[in-house]
């Protein structure tokens, strides 16, 4: 089976509540071709292979075999949805400038390397899926509009999830484009959660993940990722676990440890 079907078969099994571990748990290891191995997930596109969020961290992290990559997404002053992790420029450009406050023509003056979220899925199309982190703060809602827009602009609502640490955003995705999966960034799992409606799946601090969890999530019929898992053993650890997916910054090193070969 082709690589870009199984990936559209893990997105659809994302987005259905009613038998997500199940569906996700048993397609995840069909895409991969490594039945019952979670997910290799790409933190930032890839950061350990590339400057994090860009192009270039996307192509080496197909070339290392990840299954999925995930990405942070913010508004620019002309409402350009583009890839950034924090909310100014001073970590990665030496930029003391928030994106909220820029053009994209004044951005890419400054670092070039950004992608917007539009050439980025469009890289990505019938490659790999999309993991698309909301980041909150001013604007949300445009940002949100804007990140569901771009997904069906690139007819990748099969092959995208939506990620957010605030669950407003993921109820009003769910309003918006109920199709399209969605995911819970959260240091903890608790009983609570369960009756939250808008997220099918969880992407946990790696630090809080234990069997309780994994099985919480499964009787709940949700995904479950771990997030940022980088360190070897760490690496060892949470594949024992078996969540359904690991994020990590060097999709390499997870993937070689997956297949035995690390």
């Amino acid at each position: 089976m082709r690589k870009g079907a199984l990936a559209a078969g893990l997105l659809a099994a994302v987005v259905t509540l009613a038998a997500a571990y199940v569906q996700v748990g048993a397609v995840a290891g069909e895409l991969a071709g490594r039945r019952g191995t979670p997910v290799v997930v790409a933190h930032r596109a890839g950061a350990a292979l590339g400057p994090e969020n860009t192009l270039q961290a996307l192509e080496a992290s197909i070339a290392a075999g990840a299954d999925m990559v995930e990405v942070d997404v913010r508004l620019t002053r002309d409402g350009v949805p583009v890839l950034l992790h924090d909310s100014t420029l001073r970590r990665t450009a030496g930029v003391e400038r928030p994106v909220r406050e820029l053009t994209l023509e004044e951005l890419e003056k400054i670092d070039g390397s950004v992608p917007t979220l539009d050439s980025f899925l469009k890289a990505a199309k019938g490659r790999v899926p999309v993991m698309v982190e909301v980041k909150t703060g001013d604007r949300e809602e445009e940002l949100l509009r804007g990140v569901i827009r771009l997904i069906y602009a690139n007819a990748m609502e099969r092959d995208c999830v939506v990620a957010c640490g605030r669950l407003a955003p993921l109820e009003r995705c769910r309003a918006l484009a109920p199709e399209l999966g969605r995911v819970y960034i959260t240091r903890m799992v608790y009983p609570g959660l369960g009756r939250v409606a808008s997220a099918q799946g969880y992407s946990l601090d790696f630090r809080r993940a234990n069997g309780a969890a994994v099985v919480q999530a499964r009787a709940e019929g949700r995904g479950l990722y771990v997030w940022t898992v980088n360190d070897r053993e760490d690496l060892r650890r949470m594949a024992a676990l078996g969540p359904d997916g690991i994020i990590t910054d060097n999709p390499a090193l997870a993937r070689a440890l997956l297949d035995g070969a690390g």
